[in-house]
C-alpha cells in the first residue's frame, strides 16, 4: 500500500466513513454524547497529543476481552469441556442446531457488548461535547474484544462503567443443547482489562503490549472461587520512556526482599465491582469500585482540601518503599482523623500500612494514590475545571 492510499485509509477512519463495526457506531456513540448530527465532522483526536493534553500529556492504551468465553459456549452449545473431560449427551449430527445455538450466542455478544460500549462511553465522556475534540479513540471492537485509547484520568472509571455494562448487556437467558443441566440459567458476560498509562510520546506498540499483559495478568483471579461472576483489571503507570516484562519489571519495583521479611508494594490486579465476593474474607474486599469511591470520600472524612490531602498521601507513600517500619512510622506521624479515615476503609491495620499475608507484608496505599494521581489530572485540567471531592 502506497503512501496515498494509507492516507485515504487514514482519513476515512477518522471522518467514520469505515465500513467496520467502529463505523457503523460513530454516530450513535456521538449521539450518546449530545452531538446533534450537523456537528460529528472533525471531532475525534488525530493524534495522541491531542487526545492527552487535558490529562498533562499522559494516555491509557485499554485492552479488554471476555472471560471464559470458551467454556460459555461449550456449556451453552453441548461440546466436551476439555478442563474436566467430561462430554455432554448431544447428537452431534445434529449441524444446523448446534450452528445456530452457537451464532445466537456470538450474536447476543457482539450486541451486548456494543451497546454497553457507547453507554459507557456516554456516560463517562459526558462533558466531551464542551470541548474541541474527543478525549478517546477506539482503535478496535470484535466480538468480546476492545482495544480503545482516551485520556489517563477517564479510563478507570471508564472500565467499571464498561464492566458493569457488558455483565448487564449480556445477562440474557441463551438457548442450550439438549440434557444440560440448568440449560436456561443466565451467563452475564464479565471481563479482564489491562490498562497501560504512558506518556503520548511512549512507543505505541509497546502500549499495547503492556495493556495486553496487563489483561492476562487480571485474570489470574478467576482461580479465585470468590471472585467468579467478576470482572478484574490491573493497570500500571508508566513514566519512563519504556517498561520491559510487566512480571520481571513488577518484581524489582514492588516487591522488597530482606532476609527477614518481603514487602509487597501493590495488590495488584483487583475484581472490578466487588458485588459477588465475600469481603469478609482476607483480602478480597478490595476493588477498583472501592478505590474510586475511597478517593472522592477521604478528603471529605478529613475535612481537607484535595491539594492537602494529596500531600499527605504522598508523604506516606514515599516512605513506604524504605522498609516496613519506616512505613509505620510515617503512618503513625499521620493526623488523627487520617488515621482514623485509613483505618475505616480498610488502608490501615491497627495503624500499621501493612497487612501481613502468608508471612509477607504487603500494602494497599501506592494502589490508592494512584487512583487519586490518575483522578487529579482530570481536576486540575487547564486550572478550568471545578475541583471535586
Amino acid at each position: 500500500m502506497g503512501v496515498s492510499e494509507k492516507n485515504k485509509s487514514a482519513d476515512s477512519f477518522y471522518n467514520g466513513s469505515t465500513k467496520d463495526i467502529l463505523g457503523y457506531l460513530r454516530k450513535p456513540v456521538l449521539a450518546e454524547l449530545g452531538y446533534p448530527e450537523n456537528q460529528i465532522e472533525n471531532v475525534f483526536p488525530e493524534d495522541f497529543q491531542t487526545l492527552a493534553k487535558n490529562d498533562f500529556g499522559y494516555m491509557a492504551v485499554i485492552h479488554a476481552d471476555g472471560n471464559d468465553l470458551g467454556a460459555r459456549l461449550r456449556k451453552i452449545v453441548g461440546e466436551s469441556d476439555h478442563n474436566t473431560n467430561k462430554s455432554v449427551d448431544i447428537d452431534k449430527k445434529d449441524f444446523f442446531a448446534e450452528w445456530v445455538r452457537r451464532e445466537t450466542v456470538f450474536r447476543s455478544i457482539r450486541a451486548g457488548v456494543r451497546k454497553a460500549f457507547v453507554k459507557s462511553l456516554g456516560t463517562v465522556f459526558s462533558n466531551s461535547i464542551k470541548r474541541e475534540k474527543l478525549e478517546f479513540q477506539p482503535l478496535m471492537l470484535g466480538g468480546d474484544d476492545l482495544l480503545m485509547v482516551c485520556g489517563a484520568s477517564k479510563a478507570l472509571p471508564f472500565i467499571r462503567e464498561f464492566a458493569r455494562l457488558v455483565k448487564e448487556q449480556t445477562k440474557i437467558k441463551e438457548p442450550a443443547a439438549n440434557k444440560i443441566e440448568n440449560s436456561n440459567e443466565e451467563m452475564p458476560l464479565t471481563i479482564g482489562a489491562g490498562m497501560a498509562i504512558v506518556k503520548e510520546n511512549f512507543p505505541f506498540f509497546r502500549a499495547h503490549e503492556l495493556a495486553e499483559e496487563l489483561s492476562a495478568s487480571s485474570k489470574y483471579l478467576k482461580a479465585n472461587p470468590d471472585f467468579k461472576g467478576e470482572s478484574f483489571v490491573d493497570w500500571q503507570i508508566v513514566t519512563e520512556s519504556w517498561y520491559d516484562k510487566l512480571a520481571s519489571t513488577r518484581r524489582k519495583q514492588a516487591v522488597i526482599s530482606s532476609s527477614s521479611e518481603k514487602l509487597i508494594l501493590s495488590g495488584k490486579p483487583y475484581i472490578i465491582e466487588g458485588e459477588n465476593s465475600d469481603t469478609k474474607k482476607e483480602g478480597t474486599g478490595f476493588s477498583l469500585r472501592k478505590f474510586l469511591e475511597d478517593t472522592g470520600q477521604l478528603p471529605k472524612s478529613i475535612n481537607a482540601k484535595i491539594e492537602i490531602a494529596r500531600s499527605q498521601l504522598k508523604r506516606l507513600t514515599s516512605r513506604l518503599p524504605e522498609g516496613r517500619f519506616a512505613g509505620e512510622f510515617a503512618a503513625a506521624s499521620l493526623p488523627q482523623k487520617w488515621k482514623d479515615s485509613l483505618s475505616k476503609s480498610g488502608y490501615l491495620k491497627k495503624e500499621s500500612p501493612w497487612e501481613e499475608i502468608t508471612g509477607n507484608f504487603l500494602t494497599r496505599i501506592l494502589d490508592l494514590a494512584e487512583v487519586v494521581e490518575l483522578r487529579d489530572l482530570g481536576n486540575n485540567r487547564d486550572g478550568k475545571e471545578e475541583k471535586n471531592g
